[in-house]
Order: C-alpha cells, then structure tokens, then sequence
C-alpha cells in the first residue's frame, strides 16, 4: 500500500472491480500510529503480486483494534477493505464520502455484535451502554485527534 510493504491475509470479493479485504497484525504503539495514519490517505497504490493486481484502491471501510491499554507491546490486528479507485468515473468520492461510509458500516458492526451479546445472555443494554461510556471517557482524545487533528470537546450520549 503506497509503497509500504505490509504481510496481509487478503480475501478477493471480486477480481473484476478489484475489490479486497486485507487483514494484518501490528506490534506496539509506534506501528499502530504509522499504519493508521496511513490509512487516513484517500486513494492508495495496491500491489499484490500473488493475485496480479496493480492498481489505485480506496477505502470503503477499515477498524483496528486490541485488547486494553496500547503499549509498546500490545498486538493490534488491522481489517481494509478496498475497491479500484477510477477518479474519471467517481469524482464524488472523497474524505467526506469516505468517512460517512466507514462511520455507517462500524455502526452497524457495533450494533450487530451487542445484538447478538445481548440476545445470548452474555450482557445487558445497560452493560454495554456503560462500556460505550467508559471507553468515550477513557479513548476521546484520541478518537478526536484521530479524525480531526485537534482537540475539542466530545459530545457525550
């Protein structure tokens, strides 16, 4: 991706639109904070060379995520999904479209898991409504300046 080499397990939904999902694992703090300013870029040049593809993606959607505190070394798994990119034919993509997709997809993840939390007992409404607080509290400064850059106050549910 844009010249930086990355060991993916990689899943092709369609080879014709070039269209992949690519999952890697990081170590540490320093390579979580590199890989997803990377991945803060628009438009990206894949090259995977088991499947012959060489081409300009975006992202429709992309997480990380990793257990407790982020230290130097706390694995962190990273999951991209990527689609070919024709800037002719898809001047209305942008940061903005970009980000509202990826938004709308890990909404209805989130939502999908506490459903199925719930509807088998493990936890509450409640329960996990107190997490989403909990984590709010304890990772807004760095959501915000994740997305924005800066810092500003975070509305509270």
């Amino acid at each position: 991706m844009n010249d930086v080499r990355v060991n993916v397990d990689i899943q092709v939904f369609d080879q014709e639109t070039n269209h992949i999902q690519v999952e890697f694992m990081v170590r540490g703090e320093n390579e979580f904070h590199l890989f997803s300013n990377l991945l803060r870029e628009n438009t990206f040049d894949i090259k995977v060379p088991e499947f012959d593809m060489d081409y300009k993606a975006k992202i429709l959607s992309s997480s990380s995520s990793y257990n407790d505190q982020l230290t130097g070394d706390t694995p962190v798994r990273f999951s991209v999904e990527l689609q070919e990119y024709d800037e002719e034919n898809d001047s209305n993509w942008n940061a903005t479209t970009a980000t509202g997709v990826i938004g709308v997809q890990n909404w209805a993840r989130t939502r999908a898991l506490a459903e199925l939390l719930q509807e088998k007992g493990i936890l509450t409404k409640q329960e996990y409504d107190e997490k989403i607080r909990q984590v709010l509290d304890r990772d807004k400064e760095e959501m915000i300046s994740f997305f924005t850059g800066e810092d500003r106050d975070f509305p509270q549910e």
